[in-house]
């Protein structure tokens, strides 16, 4: 039974009748020349007569994928389900009907979703490897890792950036280290900022012109060259009233005064969430192990992925290692996508881990939709007369089920409308917040509700229509429709569950177990 309702199905989805009629005929003629041969013809005569016997191929074949189309076509129509704006309007008045449901369901759902959509935001925000940047998912994090003692993760000096620099063809590199200087303005007050020390390549991976004046070049990271600076668009604003004619004014960044060359456009924060650049200069690298510690970025070179890199840079790191065995036998470079160097994934396993946690939340709008699914089973035993009185007018069981759907469909919808505005305000406060204290959080988080995150509610909310429409929908129709009529009219209200509704029951406990 289950085989023929499979080869029915998949008699209705093949995608090519043209291929399939061309098959066949093929296997048709090769037959045909197997019976002649066996005959006692010769190949040649047997293929000969095979296709005399045929006639006309290219009429055939056109007369037989005609037919192949027209008997797909009306197989598709008998399993096509309807569904009719009187379906939709049908579930709102069973949402009006049963208030005390449609309240526990659509507010259970409704919290499920926000979760869910909530915390896949804000995931999807620190995960996504691509910033906001021209070919954003290009740009890469260069780091160490270091086997022996993981607390040491991230650690890269001057010497270690050289090496890659000079050594590495797939990725165009650059570095940086943030420093705190306290900014002294005309009016003399001072105020205490984060300041990157950069080289002129961070401005030329990032693809950002400057908004007024230039962004630093190699030349101003050479000794002796005079300090300058570029100020972000929002400094510029804040600190400098958006004076136009701040290009070669001077402020003093600690103990020395740098001269301003550029302001950079409004949202520009590369390398994490800066506001001043200054020249990183290196005019004294120190020896390997040595020296400040940097981060280090790239962009990959045109031509290369990111796995050629990532081998590249696996052969540059164990020459090192063989070169420097004291300071860099247990270091193992990666290349990773560049948001995941500042949010602590330093490997595959952190990110399984998050999607993992993304996955028992998700399993929280499961457990939901299976108790709401008992209840609209509830509501769906009362309803075995009309269903019965429907399926004796003609309506097919795959009628009264896709019905049922919509309903559910129409739960689920208002629940993930209300979960979007939950998910959406707490993201907001939560933003507030975190912009308000001291660590901003990375230019390339954004707290708004993506049109990813509106396609992962309306996935979780079809989920949860099945399962609360789907499921109690076949159980209320099947071929005990009858006795279920029956069992109704003579006992009233009651409800008998059974053993499915009873395996349910204790897999949802078990789901819940698991996911706390």
């Amino acid at each position: 039974m289950v085989r023929e309702r499979w080869r029915r199905w998949r008699r209705v989805f093949r995608l090519d009748p043209a291929e399939e009629v061309d098959r066949e005929l093929e296997r048709h003629l090769e037959q045909r020349v197997r019976d002649y041969v066996a005959r006692g013809m010769s190949p040649a005569e047997a293929e000969r007569a095979a296709h005399e016997r045929l006639g006309d191929l290219g009429h055939v074949r056109e007369e037989c994928k005609r037919l192949l189309e027209d008997d797909r076509r009306a197989r598709a129509s008998r399993y096509r389900v309807n569904v009719s704006w009187l379906d939709v309007k049908l579930g709102l008045r069973m949402l009006a009907k049963y208030p005390g449901l449609s309240i526990i369901a659509v507010v259970g759902m409704a919290v499920a979703i926000a979760v869910g959509t909530g915390y896949f935001a804000f995931i999807g925000d620190l995960m996504d490897p691509a910033l906001p940047l021209d070919e954003g998912d290009r740009i890469v994090s260069v780091r160490n890792r270091d086997i022996a003692r993981p607390g040491r993760d991230g650690l890269q000096f001057a010497h270690d950036y050289a090496l890659w620099r000079d050594e590495l063809a797939s990725v165009n590199l650059g570095a940086f280290r943030t420093v705190s200087r306290n900014l002294m303005t005309e009016d003399g007050a001072t105020h205490l900022v984060a300041v990157a020390e950069m080289t002129a390549s961070g401005f030329t991976l990032a693809r950002v012109p400057a908004m007024l004046g230039r962004p630093l070049l190699e030349e101003d990271q050479l000794p002796g060259a005079p300090s300058v600076v570029v100020v972000g668009y929002d400094e510029w604003q804040r600190r400098f009233e958006g004076d136009p004619d701040i290009i070669d004014t001077t402020v003093r960044l600690g103990e020395t005064v740098h001269t301003v060359i550029g302001v950079m456009p409004d949202g520009f924060l590369f390398p994490v969430n800066h506001r001043f650049w200054v020249p990183l200069r290196l005019d004294a690298i120190a020896g390997p192990g040595e020296g400040g510690s940097l981060d280090v970025f790239g962009r990959l070179a045109d031509g290369f992925t990111l796995g050629e890199a990532r081998a590249e840079l696996t052969t540059v790191g164990r020459r090192v290692a063989a070169t420097y065995p004291e300071t860099h036998e247990q270091l193992r470079p990666q290349i990773m996508p560049y948001t995941w160097g500042y949010i602590g994934f330093e490997g595959p396993e952190v990110a399984l881990a998050v999607r993992a946690v993304q996955l028992a939340i998700g399993l929280l709008l499961v457990i939901v939709a299976v108790n709401v699914s008992i209840l609209v089973y509830a509501r769906t035993a009362t309803r075995l007369g009309e269903i019965l009185v429907r399926s004796a007018l003609g309506a097919s069981r795959r009628r009264v089920v896709s019905q049922l759907f919509v309903e559910a469909m129409v739960l689920s919808a208002s629940a993930a409308v209300i979960g979007l505005v939950l998910a959406g305000t707490a993201l907001r406060i939560a933003e507030n917040y975190i912009r308000g204290g001291l660590i901003q959080p990375p230019f390339w988080v954004d707290f708004g509700l993506s049109a990813g995150v509106v396609i992962y509610a309306t996935i979780l909310a079809i989920l949860a229509a099945g399962i609360v429409g789907v499921v109690p929908a076949l159980k209320a129709t099947g071929k005990r429709l009858q006795a279920g009529l029956q069992q109704v009219s003579a006992r009233g209200s009651s409800l008998q569950l059974g053993g499915v509704w009873t395996a349910l029951i204790v897999v949802q406990v078990g789901i819940a177990v698991a996911a706390l």
